[in-house]
């Protein structure tokens, strides 16, 4: 094999890695950053019960959500009441939202405007505070698939029965995923306030990438139990063609080890071979050369005895 092939294969090898390694990189980055912004809010998140007050005195107020895509900057309004309530360190964060079968906590912020979605979940401005109790209704909107973050990328793995939790200050909350729908971005019907239930619907784009429609996961408030915090973590789509690829790059990497290998171990018997006739070659005419003086030596005492 030559060398100019083998050095094209390793740099294609290594910039495939890269391409695979950065996105997870990056991600990894952005998980730190968040858990970084949760643990901060956990240590702030001590006794605010006048906080919740206010959440709650909003959400009695809502007598219909006032529900638009999640998903357009030009929709949302500058609201300060709206902007002050469960604000704890005046940068936004109501609390978080934690999804332990794909594996996501996120910060959830005041809105869904462009540069909340990039950090984080956002909530829905104009629908219930997600602070529990009857007839509220919370909406959590996040992006799929951003290059630095995963977000709410695996929604789409979760079923009826999956549970997820919402964080704030220092109560913890457990929904029930009740009702899954895709619908347009326009469609809002199904988001609406029931007296008797307490509801939080997450909401992101699909179908991956294109982005044409919307995914809507309900929960409805269930008792926190000890049971229901057990939860076996799913592998998404884009984990196992993640691992996949990793995995068919160090097969192929191998193979392509092993044949470099077999060549040079070729490539070193043919040269052992040819430098074997060559000293045997060598020694041949080393020998032929001795034996001609030897011969001329020989035909000289004949000479010399004929002489005499």
């Amino acid at each position: 094999m030559k060398k100019k092939y083998v050095v094209i294969f390793i740099l294609l090898f290594i910039f495939g890695l890269l391409l695979m390694f950065i996105p997870s990189y990056m991600n990894s980055k952005s998980n730190k950053e968040i858990d970084n912004t949760i643990n901060n809010y956990k240590n702030n998140s001590v006794n605010n019960s006048y906080l919740l007050k206010e959440a709650e005195d909003y959400n009695k107020k809502l007598t219909k959500l006032d529900i638009v895509d999640s998903f357009i900057d030009e929709n949302f309004k500058d609201d300060k009441d709206y902007n002050k309530i469960l604000n704890l360190d005046d940068n936004g964060m109501m609390g978080y939202i934690e999804i332990p079968k794909i594996g996501v906590k996120l910060p959830i912020f005041h809105t869904t405007n462009k540069d909340v979605m990039e950090k984080g979940a956002g909530h829905q401005q104009g629908t219930s505070f997600p602070v529990g109790g009857k007839g509220t209704h919370s909406v959590i909107a996040a992006h799929r698939g951003l290059p630095s973050s995963k977000l709410f990328t695996d929604l789409n793995l979760l079923k009826d029965g999956d549970i997820f939790y919402i964080h704030v200050l220092n109560k913890k909350l457990a929904y029930e995923v009740d009702n899954i729908k895709v619908v347009k971005p326009t469609d809002t019907k199904s988001i609406k306030l029931d007296k008797d239930k307490d509801y939080v619907t997450l909401i992101t784009c699909t179908p991956y990438s294109i982005n044409t429609h919307r995914l809507l996961v309900r929960g409805e408030r269930i008792p926190l139990t000890n049971d229901n915090q057990k939860i076996k973590r799913s592998l998404s789509m884009v984990d196992l063609i993640f691992y996949g690829s990793i995995t068919i790059s160090l097969i192929l990497l191998s193979i392509f080890m092993f044949i470099l290998i077999k060549n040079n171990k070729k490539k070193i018997k043919k040269r052992k071979k040819i430098k074997k006739k060559k000293d045997n070659k060598k020694e041949d005419n080393s020998i032929k050369k001795v034996n001609k003086k030897v011969e001329v030596l020989d035909d000289k005492k004949s000479e010399d005895i004929d002489i005499i």
